[in-house]
């Protein structure tokens, strides 16, 4: 099970708690409408949040920017970081993922599924005692979380990433 720190996640939700959501220009927004695919995706696996380690190989990692959401829910703050070159994109969803959970709110785990037409499904599993589902999250929340996976993976022009839907165990997520 992947474990995330309470201390930041209060802070988040504090800061969280009176915030309003400022639109995101044209460019940076991509629809999750769609179609279901009809294929079954492959067998879950869990991907732990990666660790960065002071000490890596510099030809085995890529700098890539990570976003998140400010606490007051305008604007989305960038930060440079190392990530293994040949699971960038996993550790990426991993950093960004590390900061949205709370006592309420849970995952279990995800997955990461990246198609060659430039597709990305971030698949995830709410953990069995969350309280809360994807739909009981506050718009900032949703913003906090969608948001700033859509901005990492749009925003590192080396992905070549499209289009990216959210869905939970298969499912698409609709908010």
């Amino acid at each position: 099970m992947v474990r995330f720190s309470q201390g930041w996640l209060v802070l988040l939700l504090i800061g969280l708690s009176s915030c309003s959501i400022a639109p995101l220009p044209p460019s940076d927004q991509v629809s999750d409408a769609g179609a279901i695919e009809s294929a079954t995706p492959p067998a879950a696996s869990l991907t732990p949040s990666p660790r960065s380690s002071p000490a890596a190989d510099p030809t085995s990692t890529e700098s890539v920017k990570i976003y998140r959401l400010d606490l007051q829910c305008q604007w989305f703050q960038s930060e440079t970081v190392e990530l293994p070159k040949d699971r960038s994109i996993d550790a990426a969803v991993g950093k960004v993922l590390a900061n949205q959970q709370n006592g309420d709110f849970e995952l279990s785990g995800y997955r990461v599924i990246r198609r060659p037409n430039g597709e990305v499904i971030i698949d995830f599993r709410l953990a069995a005692n969350s309280k809360r589902q994807f739909t009981s999250l506050s718009s900032c929340e949703q913003q906090a979380l969608f948001g700033s996976l859509r901005q990492t993976l749009l925003r590192n022009p080396q992905w070549d990433v499209k289009l990216i839907r959210f869905r939970h165990r298969g499912a698409a997520i609709v908010l």
